[in-house]
């Protein structure tokens, strides 16, 4: 078999090849697997015979393909946007919490090359997605012919009030379909009017007005007072806030808990 290395130039192998001796001087080096000894002997005593060695040829390192993060496209940085602002609107999370120090430690530590957006930023593709979102939903429901809606007024953890309208409707299919067409801050008073206008609105707002012919809300008297108001539909309390209101007295008469808890189950049945 050839040999390879540059150093049996200046090499001969002796017989048992166990050992090389230097053919520029006496010298005799035993042999170990490998021609390191050789290469170093020449590099110190004959550098000058030794200069034309070639030089190994570099390989690239694998921490180039391990350690260098791959450079981001404007597609890839996108898609990680949009998926901060799903994760935002379906687990309510703040806008806030793309600033939090935390939030911005683990998306650089995930994807080093993506620019953190700011909170505004968030805030204005949320509100861009919505009306995306709603005029599609405006879309959709000008094929119905007829729906009902429903709604109600609450408050929030910090006192602050909202209305809610939800929109029904029995596709071609004979399915039922719902859709939440608001919930908005209400801080005015919650007068019979005032309801009767955001109702109102709601239904033009989102073009399903002579299309709606029923709202079902709770027995309030403000709601009632707004559904007296808005004669376009025909206005219909809530029958489970209606049997609520109605059991509800019964079971503060001690006598008549103990009797009811000691009827048997079949009893209650409808």
């Amino acid at each position: 078999m050839p040999l390879s290395s540059d150093a049996w130039n200046f090499f001969k192998r002796a017989a048992d090849k166990k050992s090389a001796t230097c053919i520029l001087c006496p010298t005799t080096l035993s042999l170990h697997g490998g021609t390191s000894n050789l290469r170093n002997h020449m590099r110190f005593k004959h550098p000058s015979e030794f200069r034309c060695e070639p030089s190994p040829v570099k390989q690239t390192s694998l921490d180039c393909y391990v350690n260098t993060p791959k450079k981001m496209t404007g597609s890839e940085s996108e898609s990680i946007t949009s998926a901060i602002v799903d994760m935002v609107v379906k687990d309510y999370v703040p806008l806030s919490i793309v600033e939090a120090e935390g939030f911005r430690n683990l998306m650089k530590t995930a994807t080093p090359n993506y620019s953190m957006p700011s909170m505004n930023t968030i805030r204005a593709r949320i509100n861009k997605r919505y009306g995306d979102e709603k005029a599609s939903l405006v879309e959709r429901l000008k094929s119905i012919s007829g729906a009902a809606i429903t709604t109600d007024t609450w408050t929030s953890t910090s006192c602050e009030s909202f209305i809610t309208v939800t929109e029904h409707h029995i596709t071609d299919g004979w399915e039922m379909d719902a859709n939440v067409l608001l919930t908005r801050a209400m801080p005015e008073r919650h007068t019979g009017t005032n309801l009767a206008n955001r109702l109102k609105e709601c239904v033009s707002e989102f073009e399903l007005t002579g299309k709606i012919n029923a709202c079902v809300h709770d027995n309030a008297r403000n709601m009632e007072a707004a559904g007296a108001i808005c004669e376009e539909w025909t206005d219909i309390g809530c029958f489970e806030h209606t049997f609520q209101l109605c059991i509800k007295p019964v079971f503060d008469i001690p006598r008549c808990i103990q009797d009811c808890i000691q009827m048997p189950e079949t009893s209650w049945a409808f």
